[in-house]
């Protein structure tokens, strides 16, 4: 009978569909995660109507969202209207997201512009401002950072659950079955600039919080697959923050707004600390014989985003999705499946410019786990980023192109690596390219994880970024984690790997003295040399260039291979 009540409601509501109404369904059950169940779990003996043909509805998710409008039925923004200035006003950001922020302006609620950021953070965590619960500290990070919980575990379901119901993570969708929902962080600037505030202390307990340390505490409730990538994220949203503080003062935490343009070149140095941004910044192009350096093709330029979102798709890198990024202040995370690249940061080239796409471009970074001795360049032309003009020419713009090796096995060497090892030059890339190159590209390949490649890392956490990078293989949950205790659980062979746990029941003919035979490739002294942490800058002629920051003795020493 209740069943068909609402039905019948439903249906009644529908004839108000020409009119401006707003309909509202109260549920006596204000949780989302705690449905009926479906019929066919119900047991027999509940008295429960049946009513033919009715199927309980998981509830409605499909919200208005980028709605608002400063002046109504206009666009939000047209291409080559607007500066990043413009961009960084509350009342503009507003436009993006829920309503709610629309609808702060539009009552006239705020006493100033900025009144709104300490409303978010209020929504975001749930408490007054000057309070903070480790839920809302959560809900903080997974809207900058980005993170997705893995939807087979209780305990990572439950904790989504309550981020839903009182921190602002959004649900996009819930499953027939109800067992769990689709929830994250969209791209709503207003509340990132808010979740910048919570982490960096602005008016409230977090200041000096060390929020690297709160991730590991989630560790095992998070998707697995994506940790190096959220260790990146991580990585480059401390970055941007410490490129606003270098750039307010640190004095002056509690009146720092965090949606704002940074310079490249001081973004590079809080990301690489200085000694090593000098370098970089001191390169040139390597896939074009241009004598302009980093720092020079930068200057002006800047990087804007206060949160990462995800994207999908190969259309997804390219300079019209980089000029509407830097509009919302957003950075994109794209899945390893689909796309070359890992991450996008688009840069504006002229702070004063107007956004389109002839003056956007990008830091693109792809990440890889292993140690390899090859991988491709990135190449933002293959990849379709450059917008040409009507008459095919493409006006030349610099981007920079870095390759990570973030968990690879490194030598604690401060050399760079042996000639080997060697990628293949750019220099001999670009005679083979179905085109000359025209946009120059700032090529490094980064190697290792720790505060002497990236400045930004302070050395009494390299121990925790190493906690995030723990390679999540068949046994990453084991308890006992000493090698003997991995290695006897593997002699059981759960899974075969071209190692000896899998392999120790045969006897190689080069461990039986037979010298015609090379050494076998699964056991142990067959492995290949471990490559040594460094920066390594690539260039249009020669060999790549390895630089690094002895911090010992603040000297910076350049090997040429």
């Amino acid at each position: 009978m209740q069943a068909q009540v609402i039905k019948c409601s439903v249906f009644v509501s529908s004839h108000f569909f020409c009119y401006d109404v707003f309909t509202l369904f109260v549920s006596t059950n204000p949780r989302v995660s705690r449905r009926l169940p479906a019929k066919e779990y119900i047991p027999p003996s509940s008295h429960v109507l049946d009513v033919a043909d009715f199927r309980l509805q998981a509830p409605i998710t499909e919200l208005p969202f980028d709605c608002w409008r400063i002046k109504s039925g206009e666009d939000v923004l047209l291409e080559d209207e607007k500066t990043l200035d413009d961009i960084c006003e509350p009342r503009f950001m507003a436009q993006f997201g829920r309503p709610l922020f629309g609808a702060w302006f539009e009552k006239g609620l705020e006493t100033d512009q900025f009144s709104i950021f300490d409303f978010a953070v209020m929504k975001i965590a749930g408490e007054p401002i000057d309070e903070m619960s480790t839920q809302g500290d959560l809900a903080a990070l997974g809207i900058r950072i980005l993170f997705d919980f893995e939807p087979s575990r209780t305990a990572a379901v439950e904790l989504e659950n309550e981020l839903v119901e009182r921190h602002m993570r959004m649900v996009f969708s819930i499953p027939a079955h109800g067992d769990y929902i689709r929830a994250g962080a969209p791209s709503e600037p207003i509340l990132a600039e808010a979740a910048a505030r919570i982490m960096n202390g602005t008016r409230n307990r977090n200041k000096g919080k060390n929020w690297l340390r709160q991730l590991p505490t989630y560790l095992d409730l998070f998707r697995k697959g994506d940790m190096s990538s959220l260790v990146m994220r991580t990585m480059l949203t401390f970055a941007h923050d410490r490129a606003i503080m270098d750039m307010a003062g640190h004095e002056y935490l509690d009146h720092i707004t965090w949606s704002q343009a940074i310079p490249v070149e001081t973004f590079l140095k809080a990301w690489f600390g200085v000694e090593n941004a000098e370098s970089i910044l001191a390169s040139k192009p390597d896939n074009v014989p241009d004598e302009k350096t980093l720092g020079e093709a930068f200057k002006g330029a800047s990087v804007y985003f206060t949160q990462f979102v995800r994207a999908e798709g190969a259309k997804m890198v390219s300079d019209e999705t980089a000029w509407a990024g830097a509009a919302r202040g957003m950075a994109y995370s794209y899945s390893p499946l689909e796309s070359a690249i890992d991450i996008m940061i688009p840069i504006v080239l002229q702070r004063d410019g107007k956004l389109n796409r002839f003056n956007s471009t990008c830091l693109l970074i792809q990440i890889k786990d292993s140690n390899e001795r090859w991988r491709p360049r990135v190449d933002a032309e293959r990849l379709g980023f450059f917008t040409h003009s009507k008459s095919g020419q493409s006006q030349s713009r610099p981007y920079i192109a870095i390759v990570v090796q973030l968990g690879a096995q490194v030598s604690k060497e401060t050399k760079g690596m042996t000639g080997s090892q060697n990628f293949a030059l750019s220099s001999q890339i670009s005679k083979t390219h179905e085109k000359p190159f025209t946009n120059p590209r700032y090529a490094f390949d980064i190697i290792g994880c720790s505060s002497r490649v990236f400045g930004i890392m302070s050395p009494l956490d390299e121990d925790w970024w190493a906690r995030l990078l723990q390679p999540q293989d068949y046994l990453w949950e084991h308890d006992r984690r000493s090698n003997e205790a991995r290695r006897a659980v593997m002699r059981q062979k759960p899974i075969w790997q071209a190692q000896a746990d899998s392999f120790d029941w045969i006897k190689p003919a080069d461990a039986q003295g037979k010298s015609e035979y090379p050494s076998s490739s699964l056991f142990p002294g067959a492995s290949p040399e471990e490559p040594v942490e460094t920066i390594k800058i690539h260039r249009y002629s020669g060999d790549p260039l390895d630089v690094f920051c002895d911090k010992r003795t603040g000297m910076d020493e350049e090997e040429e291979e």
